[in-house]
């Protein structure tokens, strides 16, 4: 991103699954003072066009399937904006966007940008509202580094606080970008998945890797909890789970605690990042 002229300021979308390539230019972004958006990849060409009216992006980090959407959502914004994708098209792919970069200062020798954290946006994270045009809270690197304390303070251990979190989300929601970015500083591993997170897909890889720590949305935590089939996965690996995004109805938090056979830490969440 240095290499392709990238400064404190500029902005970069990140459109992709939850592959492991998606965290390269999330945390380069961060290093350089860049803002990171994280936009919906189900969107089509219109929405993407409002989005990128608003946010200016320098930068699209995407797969290659919606390449044409984007070029569309850009033709006429007049914004000189690189299309990278993960995988292999007809534009710049991450690999050779890496190649680029690789005369740049070694690892020992980079050092991140100099900007003041309380003045630096550091996320602009997509909003919900009614007038049916995209928003975004711009998010500074002082709030970031302020809240995160909040999550920490469920736990008692440091660093490590929980084993392994359960990324149930794809990176344009505030669950998943925060532990994309707390999880690098408390030292606990991520559980991702490029895949759609199924409530099949969600059994595998809870039963298969036993994560201790998750972020659901009431809807989502209740698929999982549907009588016919809960029985298939084993719940009790959790330590917490975090319900936010929308109202947790009373008895959800019952059925979990029926479903868990050990002591479990179950909270509401409305707003961790100020």
């Amino acid at each position: 991103m240095k290499a392709a002229g990238l400064k404190v300021g500029d902005v970069v979308i990140l459109m992709a699954p939850n592959h492991i390539d998606l965290v390269i230019p999330y945390y380069a972004a961060l290093y350089l003072g860049v803002i990171v958006a994280a936009v919906d990849r189900t969107l089509d060409a219109q929405y993407l066009r409002n989005s990128f009216n608003i946010n200016r992006p320098r930068m699209v980090f995407c797969q290659n399937e919606k390449v044409s959407d984007i070029q569309r959502a850009l033709d006429g914004l007049e914004l000189d904006t690189l299309i990278v994708t993960f995988d292999k098209g007809d534009l710049c792919s991450f690999n050779k966007f890496l190649e680029r970069g690789m005369n740049g200062p070694s690892v020992d020798e980079f050092r991140p940008t100099d900007f003041n954290p309380e003045d630096t946006i550091g996320l602009l994270i997509a909003t919900s509202g009614t007038t049916g045009l995209p928003k975004s809270v711009a998010v500074t690197h002082k709030s970031l580094a302020i809240s995160g304390p909040y999550i920490w303070s469920r736990f008692h251990n440091f660093p490590t606080p929980t084993e392994i979190a359960l990324v149930g989300s794809p990176l344009h929601w505030l669950t998943a970008l925060i532990n994309f970015y707390l999880s690098t500083i408390f030292r606990y591993t991520r559980l991702q998945s490029s895949m759609d997170l199924t409530q099949k897909h969600a059994y595998h890889l809870i039963n298969t890797y036993r994560p201790t720590f998750t972020i659901f949305s009431p809807t989502a935590m209740t698929t999982l909890l549907k009588s016919d089939d809960r029985d298939q996965c084993d719940f009790t690996c959790f330590d917490i789970i975090m319900l936010g995004g929308s109202a947790v109805p009373r008895d959800l938090i019952g059925e979990i605690k029926v479903k868990h056979t050990k002591e479990i830490s179950i909270e509401t969440i409305h707003c961790i990042i100020s």
